[in-house]
């Protein structure tokens, strides 16, 4: 059996909708581990799918923990079954503790859990931009995979609706009026809510903030989304609230200045910030800024970046200093280390004091 990677970035979970629907059909199992390596996990699943046709699933998947996990590694596969009964029956056909010495190396146990939906559920996943900047902009996303499974969740899937959460950030500003016409191409062959777009703006980290884009492209990406918009403002598939939120987005990206972060005035330092982590990124990775996003590539590399970041010295995460006042032990570095331009300057008007209030 083909273990299929529904959603390989993006949480999947369910909202309820009418205390009057009809009770679903099926069930599903839920097995959580600990993978020493999520990728070699999935692909010796992949390669090795005797467990999954032992307990005879009807479709499988895995779900990874990307934020807000509690230990490293944190995922979980799920099963989908016809009927409760042959999901309860899993216990009985496989027993994840009793396994090959591959397995065992790979991951180890957490728990285990079957449940059976009671109500009709919508399903939600995350992507925001088109081809290979989502790739870009969401590490591990395969975006002919993700499209396809979105494809194959709708045609062959018992929800009330898919809904796609889209995380508007500067990158994703490149290729977002592509994106919403491939979720239209859909909307017009599988109905208005499949899928549904649901437009959230990034505010934090600050630098990433579609905000903190320089005026000159600001203007640019701007005047592309308010076009597209005003051609398909009045297409009979789109939702008022998709509507609403597309005009926000572009009255936010012309209007505001400054979002949640009082130092997003400071737009050198943020881009700064920017290039900072976007090559960091890079060479972690693997990706490539340039080519993911070509027009981009002439600001960026305007922008220098201070390579004497110092080491800090790293706790075991404790709070060690939360008196008002000035904090101590950064007096004597301040007369000893060079600091960025930027912060240099920002440090400049505040005359050296950074004020830290006692919370606790």
């Amino acid at each position: 059996m083909k273990i299929i990677k529904l959603f390989y970035l993006s949480s999947i979970f369910f909202v309820t909708s009418s205390l009057y629907a009809s009770v679903p059909e099926g069930a599903f199992t839920s097995f959580h581990v600990k993978a020493k390596n999520v990728d070699a996990y999935i692909n010796y699943m992949k390669e090795n799918t005797e467990a999954f046709e032992m307990i005879g699933s009807d479709i499988a998947g895995v779900c990874i923990v990307k934020t807000g996990n509690e230990y490293p590694g944190e995922m979980f596969v799920w099963n989908a079954f016809p009927s409760i009964e042959k999901a309860f029956a899993v216990s009985e056909l496989y027993d994840p503790m009793n396994t090959t010495s591959a397995f065992e190396k790979l991951r180890s146990v957490k728990y285990s859990a079957t449940f059976k939906p009671i109500k009709e559920f919508d399903l939600y996943t995350s992507c925001e931009a088109f081809g290979i900047q989502a790739e870009y902009i969401r590490d591990g996303l395969v975006w002919d995979v993700w499209r396809n499974n979105l494809v194959k969740v709708i045609e062959e899937g018992n929800f009330r609706q898919v809904i796609c959460m889209m995380t508007i950030n500067s990158l994703c500003l490149y290729s977002i009026t592509e994106f919403m016409d491939d979720m239209f191409v859909l909307k017009e062959k599988y109905g208005m809510n499949n899928p549904g777009i649901d437009l959230n703006i990034l505010r934090w980290p600050a630098f990433m903030s579609p905000l903190n884009l320089p005026d000159s492209e600001k203007k640019k990406l701007h005047k592309k989304l308010a076009d597209w918009y005003e051609i398909k403002k009045d297409h009979p598939l789109m939702m008022d609230h998709e509507k609403a939120q597309i005009e926000r987005l572009i009255d936010y990206i012309d209007v505001v200045e400054q979002g949640h972060v009082e130092t997003e005035e400071d737009k050198e330092k943020h881009y700064h910030d920017f290039k900072s982590f976007y090559e960091q990124y890079d060479k972690r990775k693997g990706h490539d800024i340039r080519e993911a996003f070509p027009d981009l590539v002439e600001w960026y590399d305007t922008i220098e970046v201070d390579q004497s970041i110092p080491d800090v010295k790293v706790n075991d995460g404790r709070i060690t200093h939360f008196e008002s006042g000035e904090y101590k032990p950064d007096i004597g570095k301040k007369k000893q280390q060079t600091l960025p331009p930027a912060i240099a300057e920002r440090n400049k008007k505040s005359k050296g004091k950074v004020k830290w209030q006692k919370i606790l």
